[in-house]
C-alpha cells in the first residue's frame, strides 16, 4: 500500500503549498458565485504522481491481463475490416490497440502511460471547473478508492472518465453530440449504454419525480432479481461468457460498507435540499442527482452480483467528488464546514485502509510492494 498511501501524501502536500502560495483563494472562492479554478500547472502537477505510477505499473490487479491483450494484438490494419461486435468484444477499444501499435509504440508501458494520461485529462477538467476545492476533490478521488479503477479495468474507466469530461453536455442538454459519443464509447465498453437513461434523468430537480421514478425502478429490479435468481442468471449467461457470468453470479454482492459511504453524500443532500433548491445551480442539481442515483445502484449490487451491477455506479460516482466540497463549502456556515471537512476526511481514509488493505503495487521498473 506503500505507493498508493504515497499518493495521498503528495495531494495533501501539493494543496498545503499552494494554500501558502495562494492564501486568499479559498476565501475568493467562498464568498464567490462561481467556481475559481485552481492554476492548470496546479493541476496537473498534483495529478501528475498519480498518473505516473498507474502507467508504470505491470502486475496490478487485470493489468497482466490487459498487457497479454496488447501484446497478442497484430498491428495489421487489414484487420480493422473485419471488427465488429461479433469477433470483438470491444471493437472500438481494439482498433485503439491496432493504431497503437502500427503508429505510436508497441511498448506495454507506453501504452499503459498514455490510457492513464487520456483517463486523467477529462477528470482534471471537469474538477478544475467545478469543484470548489480541487484539491480536496482529488484527496476524496484516493479515499473513495475510484483511483484504482485507473489500474484495474482501465477500459471501463477510461470510458467512465471521457463522459465525466463532458458532463457539461448534460446540464446544456447538448443530447444529439452526447448520444453520439455514447455511441462510440458503447464500441469501448458496452456498460456505457446505462448513461442513455441517466441522461434525461438527472437533469430535474434534486430529489423530483423523475428521480423518485428512477429509484422505484431500481427496487424493483431488486424485488425481480430476488424473486427470479433463475432467469438473471441465464441473462447473464446470454451477455458474458459462462465463466464470467458462473463469477457474477457466485459473487456475494457489493459490499455493505461502501454503500454506507456512498450514501452520506445523497443524505446530506436531502437534508439541505431547500438550501440547494434555492442555489439555482443546474450542474449541482446534476450531482446530487448523480449521487442519489450512485447510491441506488449500490444498494442493488448488495442483493446481486459486486462485480456485475457494482461496476455500473462509477458513472455517477464520480460527482460526489463534486457535490462534497460544494456541501461544505457552500451550504454549511464557515465554522460547520471546517468540521464537516475534518470528521469526512477521517472516516474515508479509513474507508481507505479497510479497503486497501494489503493492495499490493507492481512495476517492472520500481518492483512490487505491499
Amino acid at each position: 500500500m506503500i505507493i498508493y498511501n504515497s499518493m495521498i501524501i503528495w495531494v495533501a502536500i501539493i494543496g498545503i503549498i499552494y494554500s501558502f502560495v495562494h492564501p486568499d483563494n479559498r476565501i475568493k472562492q467562498r464568498d464567490s458565485d462561481k467556481v475559481i479554478p485552481v492554476p492548470l500547472i496546479w493541476a496537473v502537477i498534483t495529478f501528475a504522481y498519480i498518473v505516473v505510477w498507474c502507467g508504470l505499473r505491470a502486475g496490478v490487479a487485470d493489468t497482466g491481463a490487459y498487457i497479454g491483450l496488447f501484446n497478442n494484438q497484430s498491428a495489421d490494419l487489414s484487420q480493422i475490416k473485419s471488427l465488429s461486435f461479433d469477433s470483438q468484444k470491444a471493437p472500438g477499444f481494439t482498433l485503439f490497440n491496432i493504431l497503437f501499435k502500427r503508429f505510436i509504440s508497441q511498448d506495454y508501458h507506453i501504452w499503459l502511460m498514455t490510457i492513464a494520461v487520456i483517463t486523467a485529462i477529462p477528470i482534471i477538467h471537469t474538477l478544475r471547473k467545478h469543484s470548489v476545492n480541487f484539491f480536496y476533490s482529488v484527496f476524496l478521488f484516493l479515499v473513495t478508492t475510484e483511483f484504482f479503477w485507473m489500474f484495474n479495468g482501465m477500459r471501463q474507466f477510461l470510458v467512465v472518465s471521457i463522459l465525466f469530461g463532458v458532463s457539461d453536455w448534460i446540464s446544456e442538454k447538448k443530447t444529439i453530440r452526447f448520444i453520439f459519443l455514447l455511441l462510440l464509447l458503447f464500441t469501448i465498453h458496452t456498460s456505457a449504454i446505462i448513461m442513455l437513461p441517466i441522461f434525461f434523468v438527472v437533469r430535474g430537480k434534486p430529489f423530483g419525480k423523475r428521480t423518485i421514478l428512477f429509484m422505484m425502478l431500481i427496487l424493483a429490479v431488486v424485488l425481480f432479481i430476488q424473486s427470479f435468481p433463475s432467469v438473471f442468471s441465464g441473462a447473464l449467461e446470454s451477455t458474458f461468457d459462462k465463466e464470467t457470468a458462473k463469477q457474477f453470479s457466485e459473487d456475494n454482492g457489493v459490499n455493505p460498507m461502501r454503500v454506507l459511504v456512498m450514501s452520506a453524500p445523497p443524505i446530506l443532500a436531502f437534508v439541505n435540499r431547500q438550501k440547494i433548491l434555492k442555489e439555482e445551480n443546474s450542474f449541482l442539481n446534476i450531482c446530487v442527482n448523480m449521487s442519489t442515483i450512485c447510491a441506488a445502484l449500490y444498494f442493488l449490487g448488495i442483493f446481486t452480483s459486486g462485480i456485475l451491477v457494482g461496476r455500473i455506479p462509477i458513472y455517477c460516482e464520480l460527482y460526489n467528488l463534486i457535490l462534497l466540497p460544494y456541501l461544505f463549502d457552500k451550504i454549511y456556515p464557515q465554522g460547520t464546514s471546517r468540521w464537516f471537512y475534518i470528521i469526512a476526511s477521517v472516516l474515508y481514509l479509513i474507508f481507505y485502509f479497510v479497503s486497501m488493505n494489503g493492495m499490493p503495487y507492481g512495476s517492472d521498473f520500481f518492483g512490487w510492494y505491499k
